[in-house]
């Protein structure tokens, strides 16, 4: 992903500010430098592929593969790096909070490392990340997985998780997303070597819907001491002697000598 040249426009607009202020121009401000960061999304465990939606994929296995005894799980990101029998390996990324026996499961996740499920023909799906403008690619025969252009869609085969819950697999004939720790990430891999499928803990992924937003029905107000155009407000009046006021709302009710009163 190419970085913004953010630096040296930074630097020329502080100086075109500073000579402003010293002849007079404008009147003297301050600038703070200020860093681009990631924005943070908070991901649920979910448990079928909606098409559309973006998805955090969490890929590993319960340990001992290459002789390690832990559990090996980390995000599919979206970049790469080379592999010793892969040409192009798809970088792993840390998580945190991971518990597979909660079937609610939040997570907090970068919007970098979202991909989204691409409708194909059949049930097939690609998978975009929007960040990188890019699609996952690989193919059979091949064990390098790459960042392409063009979209490549995939059978998503819905499994159980070999830990718990629901998981994906993403498979081009006998040919898997598959977690690879010697190879530090996520390449393809030929399961029937070895007579396997998408019940393979390496080629099983859990993955994570964007948690939706929940929308407040009520709003803070404070009093006006003026009207300015385009603004939202709520009209509070009543009785001062009896020190009942209320809220006009926008709904009516016929009255005893008013045909419409708004209630």
């Amino acid at each position: 992903m190419r970085k913004r040249k953010t630096g040296a426009l930074a630097v020329l607009l502080v100086f075109m500010m500073a000579f402003a202020n010293i002849f007079g121009m404008m009147p003297a401000i301050s600038v703070a430098a200020q860093e681009e960061k990631q924005q943070e999304v908070t991901v649920e465990r979910a448990s079928e592929l909606v098409y559309g939606e973006q998805y955090l994929l969490v890929g590993g296995t319960a340990g001992k593969t290459s002789g390690s005894e832990d559990d090996l799980y980390a995000v599919v990101g979206a970049t790469t790096h080379s592999g010793s029998k892969a040409g192009s390996v798809l970088d792993k990324v840390e998580v945190s909070g991971l518990d597979f026996s909660d079937a609610e499961n939040q997570l907090t996740a970068q919007e970098t490392n979202l991909w989204t499920a691409v409708e194909g023909e059949n049930g097939t799906v690609a998978l975009y990340n929007k960040a990188s403008n890019k699609y996952m690619h690989f193919e059979s025969g091949n064990r390098a997985v790459t960042l392409t252009d063009e979209a490549t869609y995939y059978e998503a085969v819905l499994t159980d998780h070999h830990a718990a819950g629901k998981a994906l697999a993403f498979r081009l004939g006998t040919w898997y997303l598959n977690f690879s720790e010697s190879q530090n990430g996520f390449c393809a891999y030929d399961a029937s070597t070895y007579s396997q499928n998408e019940t393979k803990d390496t080629n099983q992924y859990a993955f994570y819907h964007v948690k939706k937003a929940e929308v407040s029905t009520t709003s803070t107000v404070t009093r006006a001491t003026a009207i300015t155009a385009g603004k939202k407000y709520m009209l509070v009046g009543g009785d001062s002697k009896s020190s009942t006021y209320q809220a006009v709302t926008a709904q009516t009710h016929a009255g005893s000598k008013v045909n419409s009163v708004l209630t």
